[in-house]
């Protein structure tokens, strides 16, 4: 992934998706969409315009997708800037699918000039929240629901990483409805397996967002799921699975620091430790396109310990060539 860009525009990384079988014509399918975008989005540092990460067709409107999946597969592709090459049967779409997959406000965002992928703003057991700058200073927001009942949702701008004032409100259009209201927070109902999806553009008073988010590592799965394949990082020092708390919120600091919770992680004499945020050279890290959290006080890597064969708690070690328990996604 480092040296892809120098032979070629566009690159399949990960799985095949699963494609239609006549004999089995309403298998589920919708596990394959869940399975590309995971491996697919913690690639967004390798993506700008004129490079793009493939995580593989779209097969939304066949059978083995419902509705609310093909939304999902549209939604998520869309927010990852990701080519959209339509595999299903075109003749067998129905209305509703057609609908969906031509949503001309849905494609605009997929095919924004800045072409960036989201950012995981924040992932628990069953949900993705993701966050996307577009052109001329409006924003993407989507909210995957993978579980098995509707979930309530209500993120507020600082969620986001805008200013925390009582006068920060958002213009947010519904793109499945087309409907628009300007709020202080987004509320929804999200369908199970379904997605939301908005494009909001901040008042005045929201000032630029902060780059905020959850910092991932990706392990090898034991099965094909998104909870087995990706851990976050902790402010208490883990790396375990995603839960959605605040302490898996980071913020990207303009002097490239890592702070949550108010706190910034140093490298400090006895390993990485949060300390008060003093702009040190020792809380400094610089983030290289291999996936490497390199401090700038001593040049080492920001590593995973294991254990039981999955990461697990933070150390510093010397920086090796594609070491796994090195390599680290960061909010876009």
């Amino acid at each position: 992934m480092t040296w892809v860009r120098e032979f070629g525009q566009l690159w399949r990384e990960g799985w095949d998706t699963a494609n239609f079988h006549p004999e089995e014509p309403d298998a589920p399918r919708f596990h394959a969409v869940l399975w590309n975008y995971a491996y697919n989005l913690p690639l967004g540092r390798f993506q700008r315009p004129g490079h793009w990460d493939d995580p593989d067709f779209i097969i939304g409107g066949d059978p083995g997708m419902t509705s609310a999946e093909t939304r999902s597969q549209m939604a998520l592709w869309s927010m990852m800037s990701a080519p959209l090459i339509l595999s299903s049967e075109v003749g067998s779409l129905s209305p509703q699918a057609v609908a969906v997959l031509g949503n001309a406000n849905v494609i605009a965002v997929d095919q924004d000039a800045q072409g960036k992928m989201a950012t995981l703003v924040r992932r628990t057991p069953v949900m993705d929240v993701l966050f996307k700058p577009l052109a001329r200073g409006d924003y993407a927001i989507a909210v995957l629901n993978r579980g098995e009942t509707t979930l309530q949702v209500n993120l507020s701008p600082a969620n986001f990483g805008f200013r925390a004032s009582a006068k920060c409100r958002f213009d947010a259009q519904d793109l499945w409805s087309g409907s628009g209201k300007t709020v202080s927070a987004l509320e929804a109902e999200i369908a199970s397996h379904d997605t939301g999806i908005w494009r909001v553009r901040p008042a005045g008073a929201c000032g630029l967002p902060t780059r905020i988010g959850a910092i991932t590592m990706i392990v090898t799965p034991s099965k094909h799921d998104i909870d087995s394949y990706s851990r976050c990082l902790a402010a208490s020092g883990s790396v375990g699975s995603c839960i959605g708390v605040p302490e898996e919120t980071w913020k990207i600091t303009h002097e490239d620091a890592l702070q949550s919770g108010g706190l910034c992680l140093e490298n400090s004499g006895s390993g990485p430790k949060m300390q008060a945020c003093s702009g040190a050279i020792s809380q400094r890290w610089n983030y290289s396109l291999q996936g490497n959290l390199v401090n700038k006080a001593d040049r080492r890597c920001l590593s995973a310990t294991e254990m039981n064969g999955k990461p697990d708690s933070l150390e510093m070690q010397a920086c090796g060539h594609n070491d796994a328990n090195q390599i680290w996604s960061l909010p876009n």
